[in-house]
């Protein structure tokens, strides 16, 4: 919601016709004939060719009556979608280390827009113990983004080997609302050959007690993971 401090602005908005505008077509105004309660929704992707991490641009507030006429301007700023990266089996956060400090060097991103979610003491564990990582990891860059006074309501996620996995059960089965694109890396969409192999410092369990192999939903086996395209907008 935007918020007006301007002394030259009527204190009584009774009599006065209100209508807003932005200084470029990025995202939209709502109620814009409200003199109070206009919010600014912001664009889907970030403007294109914008190399820098803010955007600004202008929403501004005419207003008149019989007797008086104005306006005043608020100063918006729009950042690109927040980075979710999260590691793979038998990895943890440090995956995304370099990934990380090459997006803030690249000065489109700034620090509390990247978070490397670290789930390094259940990365051998199955899906349904690791199902909840990624939706903590977007928690966390929502306040994050809140703290530094940027509100957002999706981010991106950048998933390699089960982390790709995670991400794409996190917009099947728990939130698909949240996440703007899912980019996987080395993920076995498909199963993987290697699934029998221990890792490291895996204790086996015992002979009798191992889950079946669809451990992650009743009545789902692996065929249950859509089509990257069907589970994210494009």
């Amino acid at each position: 919601m935007l918020d007006v401090v301007n002394s030259k602005i009527p204190s009584d908005e009774c009599g006065y016709e209100v209508h807003w505008s932005l200084s470029e077509e990025l995202g939209h105004l709502e109620n814009t004939d409200s003199w109070t309660n206009i919010v600014y929704v912001a664009p889907d992707n970030y403007p294109d060719g914008e190399m820098n991490a803010v955007h600004k641009i202008t929403a501004t507030m005419h207003y008149s009556s019989e007797y008086n006429s104005g306006s005043a301007s608020v100063d918006i700023e729009i950042i690109r979608v927040p980075v979710l990266m999260v590691h793979g089996l038998n990895s943890d956060a440090m995956c995304f280390w370099e990934l990380q400090r090459y997006l803030e060097q690249s000065g489109q991103y700034q620090s509390f827009q990247l978070f490397r979610a670290d789930y390094e003491p259940t990365n051998c564990s199955y899906f349904r113990v690791n199902e909840r990582v990624v939706q903590r990891g977007i928690s966390i860059l929502k306040r994050a983004c809140a703290f530094n006074g940027y509100m957002i309501d999706k981010v991106d996620l950048v998933g390699h080997s089960m982390g790709g996995i995670l991400s794409r059960l996190h917009v099947q089965y728990v939130d698909n609302t949240n996440v703007h694109k899912v980019i996987t890396l080395n993920t076995p969409h498909t199963g993987s050959p290697l699934r029998n192999i221990p890792c490291i410092g895996h204790k086996p369990r015992p002979k009798g007690t191992e889950p079946p192999q669809n451990h992650h939903r009743p009545g789902q086996g692996r065929a249950a993971l859509l089509p990257l395209h069907n589970a994210v907008p494009a």
